[in-house]
């Protein structure tokens, strides 16, 4: 399911990953590509548990050769009301289709942008927030995230 889910966000360069290997995967909705490909805008859905950690994206870009192409940048557009958005650099296995010239690259670890939503340990309910993910080459993700916590 997550190579077909990551199929439609492969560019030749450059590529937005989706969750890490573990904790809740998001429902992905409402994909949009806008400006001949140079911007895709989507809605994430989620459903965590109290005090549970949701990592909501893994950016990456790399080379032929696995090598990192630097330059990722990303930034919170609206925060949540229930807890806290972080995007940091970390590294996680970048998700490539089968085919790919940089399927190798699932073999092993790379550097990106892993954005973490963190509840506040009393929330429950719903909140949303939003976040954008730039890639050198040009590309743009607009990614809008709603979290139930339960």
């Amino acid at each position: 399911m997550r190579r077909i889910r990551l199929a439609a966000f492969v560019w030749p360069a450059l590529t937005l990953g989706g969750c890490a290997p573990s904790g809740p995967v998001p429902a992905i909705e409402n994909v949009q590509v806008l400006n001949g490909g140079s911007e895709i805008s989507r809605t994430k859905n989620f459903t965590t548990r109290q005090g549970t950690s949701v990592r909501a994206g893994f950016a990456y870009a790399e080379n032929p050769d696995c090598s990192e192409i630097p330059g990722a940048t990303g930034r919170v557009v609206s925060p949540p009301s229930g807890g806290e958005v972080t995007i940091e650099r970390g590294l996680d296995f970048p998700e490539y289709p089968p085919g790919s010239p940089r399927e190798n690259c699932n073999m092993k670890k790379g550097f990106g942008l892993v954005t973490t939503y963190r509840p506040r340990p009393d929330f429950v309910g719903a909140d949303h927030f939003s976040f954008e993910i730039f890639l050198p080459g040009g590309k743009a993700y607009h990614n809008d995230v709603n979290v139930t916590v339960e």
